[in-house]
């Protein structure tokens, strides 16, 4: 458990020497998603949307944390927009298939999607 605390401090530090290494922000992103300080999370993605070039191993790893922070927040149609930009970019990472399972997950459980929703609206 003392580990944890020690690598969120490397990690913490890392982010502070260079806030530009799309890891170190990932990784605190990661450590706020968990603790459930979703703000905080977002705030330190926010930033990395208007990147305009990733490598793929970057881009992946931002990908999979959007689609958590959006699954922490119950919103698996904004999950599921994610997901389907990260498949028509990068089809062929193999942690898809897990994502995939984790917003189909999230969206039986919620039951009801944004065309229901409207639909119900009307």
């Amino acid at each position: 458990q003392g580990r944890l605390d020690e690598a969120f401090e490397i990690i913490r530090r890392l982010h502070q020497q260079h806030p530009d290494y799309v890891f170190a922000s990932i990784g605190l992103a990661h450590h706020h998603i968990q603790k459930g300080e979703l703000d905080e999370a977002e705030a330190l993605l926010q930033p990395l949307v208007s990147r305009k070039r990733f490598h793929y191993s970057e881009f992946n790893a931002f990908c999979g944390l959007q689609i958590d922070l959006y699954l922490a927040r119950k919103n698996a149609d904004a999950a599921r927009s994610w997901l389907n930009m990260w498949e028509m970019t990068n089809p062929d990472t193999p942690a898809l298939e897990y994502w995939r399972r984790q917003v189909e997950e999230a969206k039986r459980q919620t039951g009801l999607s944004i065309e229901r929703y409207w639909s119900q609206m009307k």
